[in-house]
């Protein structure tokens, strides 16, 4: 499949003249990403579903049915259901070693969701936002659809580069151009894998706070440890200043729940909850959720996920090696989904894309992770949900790939 091209979205006409009346924004975001159809799928970001706790969540939602049926059926409020805002804010509180209340989080569909939300409450038409170079796809069309300007910031193997961001931000100043927000995925970033040490961490955020720019952090994949823990979080150093912080379910629990959180300081939840028109998020997931965390099965089951990811990220780093060493370059993430990437001349990641697809693997080409031009020589590979077999015959037949472009170029 094409999805990792990115094309513009295409309006087709239903014979009425209302697909005159789409925004014009509808065609000039690329296309969304879908999953593929092909044998070895290294291309979708998306858990392991033999890991899904489903028997758990069936006594989570027959609990919930039996004993809060009222209070999960209807309308819970825009903030979203006060156990799991405490629950969160305390284990928040744990992790940052900062005091967070439950006023200081608020819930939303998912972490995409809360960067609309983010996005809605902060941006207007051509305000400046700085993301990575690569970053994830969905916050590009995030932004673009509130019709920003949008700036990147390059990223090497450690992630962002503090020099080029403040290098970035005094350009943009010498035209009189103030960015408002700085997204990005410190531990673990998709597409790079790539985890910010601290140094740079610290740096970022005092660049941030000495030209009043709001951080946004986006911990999706926060949690899915192979090689110890990260180092502390932009929302623990900053103690919360300045940090809009994003975080979600969807990969230690169900990515199908849709069930994430945004923490912040009060007037920022206070607003960001201003700015909602759904009657907020859902509370009979919210008790769902809380059921399972609080049932004790929680932290052996991420405990489980981190084994299984582990023991994925290193089979797919030994067939790589063994396979496609002479045609790549990457660095072993210690955490997350995702290898990233460097191919040799003269091979591109369109052309290998193209040529894997007829041996049924895919993977992304990596200038779906760039706004503008980037990535011709990167791919975006998947560990996350194949078995380890799998992932070594996909890889296998990955490395054949490569071998026959070079032999034919």
């Amino acid at each position: 499949m094409d999805e990792e091209k990115k094309q513009p979205f295409s309006l087709e006409s239903d014979g009425n003249s209302f697909d005159q009346l789409f925004a014009s924004i509808v065609n000039k975001l690329p296309i969304n990403t879908s999953l593929s159809p092909l044998r070895y799928d290294l291309n979708a970001g998306v858990p392991d579903r033999e890991s899904l706790p489903a028997t758990a969540l069936l006594t989570a939602t027959e609990h919930v049915l039996s004993h809060d049926a009222g209070g999960a059926l209807t309308y819970g409020g825009q903030q979203g259901y006060l156990p799991l805002r405490e629950w969160i804010a305390a284990r928040t509180s744990r992790l940052s070693n900062i005091k967070i209340d439950a006023d200081q989080v608020t819930l939303t569909s998912g972490s995409a969701h809360g960067l609309q939300n983010v996005a809605l409450t902060f941006l207007d038409p051509n305000d400046t936002v700085i993301l990575g170079a690569p970053t994830y796809p969905g916050a590009i069309r995030t932004f673009q659809a509130r019709e920003t300007n949008i700036v990147t910031v390059p990223q090497d193997a450690e992630g962002l580069l503090p020099e080029k961001l403040l290098a970035t931000i005094r350009d943009l100043k010498e035209k009189a151009i103030t960015p408002k927000l700085l997204y990005l995925i410190p531990t673990y970033d998709n597409p790079t894998g790539t985890t910010l040490p601290l140094e740079r961490r610290e740096a970022i955020i005092k660049i941030a706070h000495d030209n009043n720019i709001l951080i946004v952090e986006d911990e999706a994949y926060a949690g899915l440890d192979f090689d110890g823990p990260p180092p502390p979080s932009f929302y623990s150093i900053a103690e919360g200043k300045g940090i809009i912080q994003l975080g979600t379910f969807s990969k230690t629990i169900a990515s199908g729940l849709r069930v994430g959180w945004i923490t912040s300081s009060q007037a920022i939840v206070k607003t960001l909850v201003h700015m909602r028109f759904d009657n907020g998020a859902s509370p009979f997931l919210h008790r769902i959720v809380l059921h399972f965390l609080e049932s004790g099965e929680y932290i052996p089951h991420v405990t489980r996920l981190q084994s299984i990811y582990r023991e994925r990220r290193d089979a797919t780093e030994l067939s790589l090696r063994k396979h496609a060493n002479p045609y790549i370059d990457f660095t072993k993430p210690n955490g997350g989904f995702f290898f990233w990437l460097s191919l040799k001349d003269p091979l591109t990641a369109d052309q290998l894309r193209s040529a894997a697809m007829k041996s049924n693997v895919a993977v992304t080409s990596g200038t779906t992770y760039f706004f503008g031009s980037g990535g011709e020589n990167k791919i975006r590979l998947v560990f996350s949900a194949l078995p380890p077999t799998d992932l070594e015959n996909a890889v296998q037949i990955l490395g054949n790939v490569m071998k026959t472009l070079v032999n034919n170029t």
